[in-house]
């Protein structure tokens, strides 16, 4: 990006020149001090484990022309500024100040593309993926921001920022390099970390639509109550606006969720008056969503192997109602919610008619794991599935306890740092369905790993279901396979596409599919590694 001017970085935030000179030139953004190169401007933002005010200092010294504060600076940082001249500004909200400006310093490339925020506890990414893909099949030219894996050019690339939504000035790069590939539409998965003012990431973006899957108990060590989760959320659809040539903002909600009239209200918060489209599953919809004016419900699921059939009724409370069978390559009952999320998110970003959009749902494909089958010859099923919080147990533990012959062996844990109370909800879930369980590393962190498992195991409350404790990942995933005989289902859970175990050492490379079949062959069955695992040892 070319050098631009302080004061016309920072146009759209109310900031106090404490000394220097505001027009000094800008050549880059960093809220990182390790990062400082000479023009630099610095952000210092507070985070969870460290202060960037306590990082001026450095910046200075590297180099930086301009520096952002949320706090005034003392007399040590004047002195090191006016020394070295830097210019220092101060904000109310020095995150916030970073999403502005980097909105500005990217040349307002959300402005340029037709913007689809998708949020929800559970499957966001699954959704995002689903609506990339039709709107490729449909000729639109799309990129895509996701937990698993991104697309700004001609190809698709794993997400190795481990933030399902990265910080602002990232997407807005990112989000830039979609108009220089000469995209036209741009997918976002919007997690609450991004959707809260606390992070402020996704604060410049208005979408001209919001998707919404679902919501459960999920990071309320960071959000601090539900009531709070739920609202962060819910700023997706507070930030509605219309599209860039004045196409109709658009919200879709999840009909099946109790929050349902919440996410309306926020919708309508906007001020934009936006279209809202709902949908459902018959006999799902709580008695208190009976009057909302479903667009899509579908019905007479049959749950397959290797998919899905359904029948999907267009308007099914009107006297225009119309029907459609649907056939989805991807298992799992679930699926068939995010596929009516992800065709009513085309539907209202694009214009098309529905009609013009499920011919192309057979062809859509499932992410990277999320209920992938593991077929190395074994006479057992094995599945690999991101599942990680009480709302997606509730919904894939009774499918797989459906879907077996035999016996249940299940393998997870629960992430350390994160959210305490879900982890003996876990269990509880777990464990009323299971006849093993075995329970180990996720993502420990600085926790010991061991408390985290035994407080998942106080949450299992069937004592007719095996328990293990085993905290080496990979010595868990043995135990199962070993366990399991002719028709029994092994699930594990947790880890799905993602590329390391976080432990209180570091990092250590980890990919769940390929280590399932690293065991399987060890074991002696035939089937060789999945083609699409970059063969991460672990």
């Amino acid at each position: 990006m070319s050098p631009r001017p302080l004061s016309a970085i920072l146009q759209d935030t109310s900031f106090t020149l404490i000394q220097g000179n505001p027009e000094v030139p800008v050549t880059h953004l960093s809220y990182d001090s390790r990062e400082i190169q000479p023009g630099t401007l610095f952000f210092a933002i507070p985070g969870i484990h460290t202060d960037g005010h306590g990082y001026i200092d450095k910046a200075i010294l590297g180099g930086a022309g301009s520096i952002v504060m949320s706090k005034p600076p003392n007399e040590s940082i004047l002195d090191l500024a006016q020394k070295n001249a830097a210019t220092l500004v101060l904000v109310s909200d020095s995150r916030l100040a970073l999403a502005w400006a980097a909105r500005q310093w990217y040349e307002k490339p959300d402005a340029k593309l037709a913007l689809i925020g998708v949020t929800g506890t559970d499957g966001k990414s699954s959704t995002v993926w689903y609506i990339q893909q039709l709107l490729t099949l449909l000729n639109f030219r799309s990129g895509f921001i996701s937990t698993v894996s991104m697309q700004t050019g001609s190809e698709t690339r794993d997400n190795s920022l481990r933030q399902s939504t990265p910080e602002a000035p990232q997407i807005f790069s990112l989000l830039h390099s979609m108009v220089q590939g000469e995209k036209t539409h741009g997918v976002i998965e919007s997690t609450s970390h991004g959707l809260s003012n606390k992070t402020g990431r996704l604060a410049a973006i208005s979408f001209q639509t919001g998707v919404f899957t679902n919501i459960s108990h999920e990071h309320l060590e960071f959000h601090g109550s539900f009531e709070q989760y739920l609202s962060d959320k819910a700023n997706l659809f507070r930030k509605l606006k219309p599209g860039s040539h004045g196409e109709m903002p658009v919200g879709v909600i999840n009909g099946q969720s109790p929050h349902a009239y919440y996410l309306t209200n926020a919708a309508i918060e906007s001020g934009s008056n936006p279209l809202l489209y709902y949908y459902g599953v018959e006999g799902k919809i709580p008695q208190e969503n009976a009057n909302l004016p479903l667009y899509l419900l579908a019905k007479d699921i049959e749950l397959q192997a290797d998919g899905s059939q359904f029948t999907l009724i267009l308007k099914p409370n009107s006297n225009e109602t119309t029907e459609y069978s649907v056939r989805a390559s991807i298992p799992g009952s679930f699926t068939v919610e995010n596929i009516m999320a992800a065709v009513l998110g085309v539907h209202g970003l694009t214009g098309l008619e529905v009609s013009q959009i499920l011919p192309f749902v057979p062809q859509i494909m499932g992410v990277k794991g999320r209920m992938r089958l593991v077929q190395a010859g074994q006479p057992f099923t094995v599945i690999v599935d991101y599942a990680h919080t009480p709302g997606s147990f509730e919904i894939v533990f009774p499918m797989f306890k459906q879907g077996t012959r035999g016996r249940l062996i299940g393998v997870f844990g629960s992430a350390g740092e994160r959210d305490v109370e879900k982890r003996t909800i876990q269990g509880k879930i777990a464990g009323n369905f299971s006849d093993v369980l075995i329970i180990t590393n996720e993502d420990p962190r600085l926790e010991d790993p061991q408390i985290i498992i035994d407080q998942i195991i106080q949450g299992i409350q069937n004592t007719a279901c095996r328990v293990y404790s085993i905290i080496d990942r990979r010595q868990a995933i043995r135990q199962a396979l070993e366990l399991a005989e002719p028709g029994d289902t092994v699930v594990l859970l947790g880890k799905g596409h993602e590329q390391s175990i976080i432990l209180n050492s570091g990092k250590i490379p980890w990919d769940e599919e390929t280590v399932a079949y690293e065991e399987l062959k060890a074991m002696g069955f035939p089937g060789s590694l999945h083609e699409d695992s970059n063969n991460t040892q672990a």
